[in-house]
């Protein structure tokens, strides 16, 4: 079979052709994720603090595992070792890597959540890892089927991968967890026996992965994720201290899924691409114009998000009820757009420069580069939240 691979130059008009409209989308159903969580947030803040602490890296982690799995099959079908097809053995080995990898940090985040509020929290443990699973399967098979299609669509898969899958986990990881806590509130006997039966898919699934050709990709995997869920465990431990500002906002807790996910989606476009081009001999090192304008290019949407990001928070938290109307619109707007948008400047250039040192420390960008940054990213947009938060509510 023939495949044509698709064209991959970047430029302002390509962004706007090919990466905004994508970019909308994801803004789009990362507020429905962003619903969720503005609604319920009160509730997790008083009743479920250990998710608040998890919720952060388990959206991060597990949106940047699978979209490492989207980078990995996407350079595999340019250097020629697989043919754009589902049925591909290499595919579906690592989906189920990819299931077992997303539930390890939901693990970690968790033992660092006890230690942190000295409760044990074993309701968020079942509730968290039989969310994982059961999301991890969905993202597992859409992450392959984005980028097969995009592919033989010759849309290059580099650049709507990351941003694609880590917004479909975003979208669904806040509504998956409040539908398992909402069945463990109702139907705790019911949730307690499936935790355990996922036990078991987990131990069986994990043993077998040692069979896989693909053992080697499990422990690099298996140990970045491990290491960024430590990271990570800032990331939600600051949201979860601050959490009080960031609801007296109004706005923020219903952008926080917008914000650190289309910061990671910045990040990940970069990094898919910079892995590719260092896989095709196309990057030898230090950043050149060409990168600069890429990176610039991607950058000129940013002002437009900003924009849309406020609008759509104002706009949930009037259906909620929230008095918005003490809040001045373009005041708010101003203070999100000069910090956001220098910050996702800085996010693509660090990108870049995280996935060249990978690749000269021998580890694959592919397997690294994406979880990396998002991470970065996801701890970066906390803070930056933090401080539109306090802006808001000071100036």
């Amino acid at each position: 079979m023939i495949t044509v691979s698709p064209e991959r130059a970047i430029s302002i008009r390509v962004v706007f052709r090919i990466i905004m409209p994508l970019f909308l989308l994801t803004l789009l159903f990362d507020f429905v994720g962003g619903a969720f969580l503005g609604a319920y947030f009160e509730k997790l803040m008083i009743h479920y603090p250990a998710i608040l602490i998890i919720l952060p890296g388990l959206m991060g982690l597990r949106g940047n595992v699978f979209g490492s799995l989207g980078s990995r099959i996407s350079t595999r079908l340019y250097i020629g070792d697989l043919e754009p097809s589902i049925k591909e053995r290499h595919i579906s080995n690592n989906i189920l890597l990819s299931i077992v990898a997303s539930s390890l940090p939901a693990f970690i985040l968790w033992l660092i959540s006890v230690i942190k509020l000295q409760n044990p929290a074993l309701d968020a443990l079942e509730i968290v890892i039989s969310s994982s699973v059961f999301i991890g399967l969905i993202l597992g098979i859409a992450t392959a089927w984005v980028v097969i299609l995009a592919f033989r669509k010759r849309v290059d898969p580099d650049n709507v991968a990351g941003p694609a899958i880590t917004t479909i986990a975003d979208m669904i990881s806040i509504p998956g967890l409040i539908v398992f806590i909402i069945l463990f509130e109702k139907f705790s006997s019911l949730v307690h026996a499936l935790f355990i039966l996922i036990l078991i898919f987990l131990i069986a699934s994990t043993l077998n992965i040692w069979k896989f050709e693909e053992r080697s990709i499990a422990k690099e995997v298996f140990t970045i994720v491990t290491i960024l869920a430590v990271f990570q465990s800032f990331t939600g431990a600051t949201l979860q201290t601050f959490s009080q500002i960031i609801y007296s906002s109004i706005l923020l807790s219903f952008a926080y899924p917008a914000i650190i996910g289309s910061l990671g989606n910045y990040g990940s476009i970069v990094a898919a691409r910079t892995s590719t081009k260092l896989h095709l001999g196309e990057v030898t090192g230090r950043i050149t114009g060409s990168d600069l304008r890429e990176i610039l290019s991607f950058a000129s949407i940013s002002p437009i998000l900003s924009v849309l990001i406020i609008t759509l928070s104002w706009l949930l938290a009037f259906l909620s009820g929230l008095p918005v109307e003490s809040l001045i619109y373009w005041k708010i707007i101003l203070i999100f757009a000069s910090v956001y948008v220098p910050l996702s400047i800085a996010i693509m250039l660090l990108s870049y420069h995280v996935s060249v040192l990978l690749y000269k420390r021998r580890i694959d960008p592919d397997n690294g580069g994406i979880p990396a940054i998002t991470t970065i990213a996801d701890l970066a947009g906390t803070f930056a939240i933090i401080l539109i938060a306090y802006l808001i509510i000071k100036i």
